[in-house]
Formats: C-alpha cells, sequence, structure tokens
C-alpha cells in the first residue's frame, strides 16, 4: 500500500514537472514556426524586388521575357495564336508635372492592378495564363496566349472601358488618363517575345498619330483583320500574301 502510494507521488511530482517542459516546447514550436514564416516573407520580398517592378508589381522585363517564351514555346507546338499588347499611359510625364511622381505612380499601378483584373487565369481554355510586365516608364506589356486578332480586340475595349470608368483623383481632383493600345497577333509559330513587342510598338505609334484608341497588326506589320479563315491566315503565314 505504501509502495503504491510513493509511485503514485512520483508519478504526480512527474507529470508536474513536466508542465514547464511541454509549455516551453510548446512556445518553441510555435516561435519557430513564426520564423519560418517570417523568412518566407523575407524571401518573398526579395524575389519580388529582383523580378518584379517596385511600383505596378508587373513583372520586370527580363522575367517577362522568360516567362513569355515559354508560353511563346508551348503555343507554337499546339499551333495556336498568340498576342502581344502594348499599354501607354501617354499623360504620364504631364499627371508627374501637374500633380506630383507618387500620384504617377499610382495611376500606373491603379492600371496595372484593373489589367490584372482582366487577364485570364492558366485555368481557363487549358492554356498558359496571360503574362504582364512593366514596359519602360509609361508602358506595360499584356502577352496573350490562344488569343488571336478578334480576342486581343476584345480584351483591349474591355481594359479601355474599365480604365474609363475608374476614377483617378489626387487631392480631391479628377486626374485625366489618355491611354493607347497597340498590338501584334502571330499564328502558328514560336514568337520572338522582342520582335512582337516592336511591331505592336510601331502598331501604337500608328495609333496615335492617326488618333486611334488602339491598332491590332499581324507579324508581317500589316492591320490584322477579325474575322478571317485559318486557310487565309495559313497563306500569309507560308507565302507572305497580303490581306485584302
Amino acid at each position: 500500500m505504501e509502495a503504491s502510494l510513493l509511485l503514485g507521488c512520483l508519478g504526480f511530482l512527474v507529470l508536474v514537472a513536466s508542465v514547464p517542459y511541454l509549455l516551453c516546447k510548446s512556445s518553441c514550436k510555435k516561435r519557430c514556426v513564426q520564423k519560418d514564416e517570417i523568412i518566407a516573407g523575407l524571401e518573398k520580398d526579395l524575389s519580388d524586388a529582383q523580378y518584379k517592378d517596385a511600383i505596378t508589381r508587373a513583372w520586370n522585363y527580363p522575367m517577362f521575357a522568360r516567362k513569355g517564351s515559354t508560353a511563346a514555346k508551348r503555343v507554337a507546338h499546339e499551333r495556336k495564336p498568340i498576342s502581344l499588347v502594348v499599354v501607354e499611359l501617354t499623360n504620364l510625364d504631364s499627371i508627374n508635372m501637374r500633380y506630383t511622381v507618387k500620384t504617377g505612380d499610382m495611376v500606373m499601378k491603379g492600371i496595372a492592378d484593373l489589367i490584372k483584373e482582366e487577364s485570364r487565369s492558366k485555368n481557363e481554355e487549358n492554356r498558359p495564363s496571360d503574362i504582364i510586365g512593366r514596359w519602360n516608364g509609361p508602358g506595360l506589356l499584356v502577352l496573350l496566349p490562344h488569343c488571336d486578332e478578334c480576342g486581343v480586340r476584345t480584351f483591349i475595349e474591355r481594359i479601355d472601358k474599365r480604365i474609363a470608368s475608374r476614377a483617378f483623383s489626387h487631392k480631391h481632383q479628377t486626374v485625366e488618363v489618355h491611354l493607347s493600345y497597340g498590338a501584334c497577333t502571330q499564328y502558328g509559330r514560336q514568337a520572338s517575345i522582342g520582335d512582337l513587342i516592336k511591331k505592336a510598338e510601331v502598331a501604337l505609334e500608328s495609333a496615335k498619330t492617326e488618333k486611334l484608341p488602339f491598332r491590332v497588326v499581324d507579324h508581317l506589320g500589316d492591320e490584322a483583320v477579325c474575322g478571317k479563315t485559318n486557310r487565309e491566315r495559313e497563306k500569309k503565314m507560308m507565302g507572305g500574301v497580303h490581306w485584302q
């Protein structure tokens, strides 16, 4: 009887003595989890600083080109169209001068955010997701895999409508936003991201010169006409025949 009582007392003392240890272990584990989360956050911030534009949070050009080249290879293998859009805030300099550079940054970020909201996810149509990057000061790039000349026109019109309905302001003053768009669509072969950008920029300058809201061209730099058949596209790709 005395032996069992003694064992019971010893067991109780061991249990009591183990409580601080268990509490300490739980606290240490919690602190380790918190530190892991902090480290993961710092690693993400470092990755973002390396690969993303600080203002718009869109990809910087090196990462945009890398991701774009991967998407272009897949699209070429699938013989699908790919389109690239250059979006330019044409009055960014005047916004910076009339208001502040901070206001200009706010407008650029707002435009990028709206484009991200309208971009298509990779879960749609079993295709690569849209890729958004920063281009020079007033520009953004949008790569649209599996998107033909009709689709890119619809995308631009949707973006422009969203931005037109968005009110940008500085100290209760409405900030006017003027955008221009240029785009290039290519079919059936691997696209050079640099070449798509050059042709989209030419289309952009043409749109601004002719006071058009946007212009879409094909890989030869000609107007990309919506509604053409695959056979007509193939003829143009293979033989350089111009659409009438």
